[in-house]
């Protein structure tokens, strides 16, 4: 009996494998051409399409000689810098491909993300950059007049300018007379190494597995970090701000400083961004508020999880 039931196992077997192996298709005649249309594509030059350059457009400008007046609609505010040289960037939303250094330190009402117009004299830097002197910046607001700094009504227009009613003057920065036309100011006058042009706030992050691998790391003052999957250990504030103090799995706690408040004892953090503060040879992370922070040189974020 048992020789018998050992037969039939063996005769299920081989027939399940036949039936699976006769399921088995070959590839479809087209298969290698789709394959080749895919390697094509991997080496193609890619061309932009035509409203990419059109008038108003980053790109326009960056094909624009030395001296020209533009006139920029509705570009995307980029990284602010401060040191060595205040000055800020621009793009088109879609696409980072081109962006124009403003030279020119940012109002204090400008932040990154928000939607702008812009306008001003084209001129050029020793590496070939492209670089907008003496800007007016025209800020979008709603009915009431207040400024939009979180990103904006509107966004820019494929064909041409997206109408808004509601906007208000930031700045306006007016060429002096007396000016030699072989002067340089602002960026102009340092070495075009020197000089960013990178649109994010946010660079070389880097992310720990967890609070003592940080502490051990030693990362320097204002690095980007990235941590996941914390406990809270405690929350509370003081003169510089709202905080929470994370820990993990490792020994050590950290403290966060954040305008995200835990809802529960048994809340969680899922991940945090944030740059690096050194407190009396401590070190702290500070997100959205806090000792150091400023809203125009990036924003980090705590995502609780209750």
């Amino acid at each position: 009996m048992v020789k018998l039931t050992t037969f039939f196992t063996l005769l299920f077997v081989v027939l399940i494998c036949s039936i699976c192996s006769s399921d088995v298709k070959k590839l479809p005649k087209s298969h290698n051409e789709h394959v080749a249309a895919v390697d094509a594509a991997k080496t193609a030059i890619h061309v932009d399409p035509d409203w990419y350059g059109r008038q108003g457009t980053i790109k326009w400008a960056q094909t624009q000689p030395d001296g020209t007046q533009v006139i920029l609609d509705c570009v995307t505010v980029g990284a602010i810098y401060k040191s060595p040289q205040a000055y800020f960037v621009v793009y088109d939303w879609y696409t980072d491909k081109y962006t124009l250094i403003v030279n020119s330190s940012a109002p204090s009402d400008l932040m990154p993300g928000q939607t702008i117009d812009l306008s001003g004299t084209v001129n050029t830097m020793s590496d070939g950059r492209k670089v907008l002197e003496y800007p007016t910046v025209t800020g979008y607001t709603d009915k009431k007049g207040k400024l939009l700094v979180r990103g904006g009504p509107c966004i820019k227009g494929i064909a041409e300018q997206t109408p808004w009613a509601y906007k208000k003057q930031i700045v306006s920065i007016k060429k002096p007379k007396l000016l030699g036309l072989n002067l340089k100011t602002g960026v102009m006058s340092r070495s075009a190494s020197t000089i960013d042009s990178t649109p994010y706030s946010i660079k070389g992050m880097k992310t720990y597995d967890t609070i003592k691998a940080l502490i051990d790391a030693a990362p320097g003052e204002g690095s980007w970090v990235r941590l996941r999957r914390l406990l809270i250990h405690t929350s509370g504030s003081d003169s510089s701000g709202s905080y929470i103090v994370v820990k993990d799995s490792s020994p050590v706690k950290l403290q966060v400083y954040t305008t995200a408040k835990p809802k529960y004892s048994t809340s969680r953090v899922g991940r945090l961004i944030g740059k690096v503060h050194i407190v009396n040879g401590s070190r702290v992370i500070v997100t959205d508020c806090g000792p150091s922070f400023d809203p125009q040189l990036g924003e980090g974020d705590v995502w609780i999880l209750d």
